[in-house]
């Protein structure tokens, strides 16, 4: 399994040393290099921090390795795409720039968000089927020449490989596939559960880490895109309203209103290290007072400074269901 090998892919991508990622997920450094170098398999509990620091489970990881060997592997297309990724690769360490950068650029260049994740694929040889934009948005930003090589008539395209292994093309089904792939990107919102808030709070910044979390897609739900996201409530400190295990769309408040906020409704607090739900209330324009519903925990003083991110809570998902009513039976 080259479970190393992609572990220091992952972190590469965000510009992370070993010795770094190693400090913030609480294991040796000569322990994680030896993953890396020799390819080991880590032992179940250190598995466990890697998939919450990365917000991404073990199949999830090894994925890109399978897409790579996928996308690479004997074929008329082979050649042209090995070929394409050297370009990339060759292009993108020479300026220094980490796949992060290189992702980030692209989302200015096409005035919308690009996930590193979208990016990864690129280099690992899965190109575009339908937004061909992005390799010529790749081309001006690295100085190199993709589009033709990739594309050009006399190889078998790249959005031909389908036709090649499955026939003709359902292009009602494509329509449809590529329209849930934009839902999916532009409209879903971020998935921060339970086993991925430590990381998720040490993380903040990373782009690499924001988009390997889970996504939730509902059609026509009117919470959607970056404003949002969905916490998992740990912990029984809010209860009774507030169950662990209960799921929270919240709305992102921006630095500026944060002395402007509903005093007592309940938001997610990113800290330094750690997330936690609270109602809040202002003691003084540097300090909040943090309440729980559960008066076993008693409140306490919560300076603004020390506030990383914060968010309103605007509903409740609690999976559960009212118990059956007795009716008197009146025909």
């Amino acid at each position: 399994m080259a479970f190393g090998k992609e572990i220091k892919r992952l972190r590469d991508g965000i510009n992370l040393s070993a010795q770094k990622l190693a400090d913030l997920i609480g294991i040796d450094a000569e322990r994680l290099r030896k993953w890396e170098q020799k390819d080991l398999n880590p032992r179940e509990e250190d598995m466990a921090r890697i998939e919450s620091y990365f917000g991404m489970r073990l199949d999830e990881i090894m994925g890109l390795q399978h897409l790579r060997a996928a996308a690479l592997a004997p074929g008329p297309h082979t050649d042209v795409l090995a070929k394409a990724v050297d370009r990339i690769l060759e292009a993108r360490e020479s300026k220094g720039w980490t796949q992060t950068e290189v992702a980030e650029k692209l989302g200015t260049a096409l005035g919308q968000t690009y996930s590193l994740r979208q990016y990864q694929k690129m280099e690992a040889g899965d190109f575009p089927k339908f937004k061909k934009e992005v390799v010529r948005q790749l081309e001006g930003i690295l100085h190199i020449s993709l589009y033709e090589l990739i594309y050009e008539q006399n190889n078998p395209r790249h959005e031909d490989l389908d036709v090649l292994l499955e026939g003709p093309v359902n292009h009602q089904a494509l329509r449809r596939r590529q329209k849930l792939e934009d839902d999916y990107e532009n409209d879903g919102i971020i998935y921060v559960p339970i086993a991925a808030q430590a990381g998720y709070a040490k993380s903040l910044g990373s782009t690499l880490y924001l988009h390997q979390l889970q996504k939730f897609v509902l059609p026509g739900f009117p919470y959607r895109g970056e404003k949002y996201r969905v916490f998992e409530v740990k912990g029984d400190s809010m209860e009774p309203v507030f169950k662990e295990g209960y799921h929270l769309i919240c709305e992102r408040i921006e630095q500026e209103a944060w002395l402007q906020i509903a005093e007592f409704y309940a938001h997610i607090i990113v800290l330094e290290s750690d997330i936690i739900l609270k109602r809040l209330a202002f003691k003084d324009d540097a300090n909040y007072v943090a309440i729980s519903d559960n008066e076993f925990y008693k409140q306490f003083l919560l300076p603004l400074k020390d506030i990383k991110e914060l968010w309103l809570v605007k509903r409740k998902m609690d999976w559960e269901m009212a118990p059956g009513k007795k009716y008197k039976i009146e025909i």
